[in-house]
């Protein structure tokens, strides 16, 4: 018979203890206890060891204030919905950070809601002026100097996206640098990752998205192609055009994490990320014979 009861009584106790823990506390819950003149010091106890799900809007507070809610209550209210905030941010980005298995450029599918890692592509060629500038060349004896375009072979690239895409720049925790300038070869030691060897070089390093540009491309035939500096027959020297480049904004939003969007909107068309690194003074934009620099291209719908 005791054996029974104490069977019993642990039952009980295991049931209540279950019905304690799944307890949520909401306005509805504090009002009650406000009203039975509870001790405000038993009520905001209550409200510390307990799952909140607070309304604290303005709304919610006058009618709180209505129903008598002491003004210390309401404040306990109000941290603990700031606590579970920050609990909840946190998860969040947990959760995104999670996605992302090595360093690199990626953007969000709104299919599948995957994040996808851009490719890095080659360029494939140089195209030195026009008719114009040619035209100008010669008459100044090779003084004029004349735009030097880098090509990227196709007309479109893979990855078409929407213009409310947002982009998220992920550096391994190895690396702080975001970047090496003169990324275009491939490393053994880093299994083909092209985002992990630029940041292995002894070149200049990126400190942070901005040491990336979006360039706009021109798309002429087959090729895809952006202006990289400029040249005449006695030197040459890299140089982006200003009417290339797309204005972005970006913020930290965890270890290593950069999300990146563009605030005065991107109209449709062919783009790519590229490191601002490779316009060193050893060898602006890889023209001297080099051309095969890496760069993360996408299009933009005209949706």
């Amino acid at each position: 018979m005791k054996k029974s009861l104490t069977i019993l009584f642990l039952l009980f106790a295991f049931i209540f203890k279950g019905n304690a823990q799944n307890e949520v506390l909401t306005n509805k819950t504090i009002i009650t206890l406000s009203k039975k003149k509870l001790q405000e010091s038993i009520i905001i106890s209550k409200i510390n060891s307990s799952s909140c799900q607070f309304d604290v809007s303005t709304d919610a507070l006058i009618n709180l204030k209505d129903n008598a809610v002491s003004d210390n209550v309401v404040e306990a209210m109000i941290a603990k919905s700031k606590l579970n905030g920050k609990k909840s941010g946190k998860k969040e980005i947990d959760n995104i950070l999670s996605n992302f298995e090595e360093s690199g450029i990626y953007f969000k599918d709104s299919a599948s809601s995957e994040y996808v890692k851009l490719d890095a592509t080659s360029t494939t060629g140089e195209k030195t002026g026009g008719f114009g500038q040619a035209l100008a060349a010669s008459y100044t004896g090779g003084i004029s100097s004349m735009k030097r375009k880098l090509q990227i072979g196709g007309a479109r690239a893979n990855y078409k996206l929407n213009k409310s895409v947002k982009f998220y720049l992920f550096f391994e925790s190895t690396e702080t640098s975001l970047n090496k300038s003169r990324a275009n070869k491939e490393s053994d030691d880093n299994n083909g990752n092209i985002f992990a060897y630029m940041m292995t070089q002894n070149h200049s390093e990126a400190a942070s998205p901005n040491d990336f540009k979006v360039l706009k491309c021109s798309v002429r035939g087959k090729n895809r192609e952006f202006t990289a500096g400029s040249a005449s027959s006695y030197s040459s020297k890299g140089g982006l055009s200003g009417k290339e480049i797309v204005s972005f904004q970006y913020k930290k939003i965890g270890k290593n994490l950069f999300e990146l969007t563009f605030p005065d909107g991107i109209k449709a068309g062919q783009y790519i990320f590229y490191y601002a690194g490779n316009t060193t003074a050893n060898n602006p934009y890889m023209l001297n014979g080099n051309n095969d620099i890496k760069v993360y291209d996408f299009e933009i719908l005209e949706l």
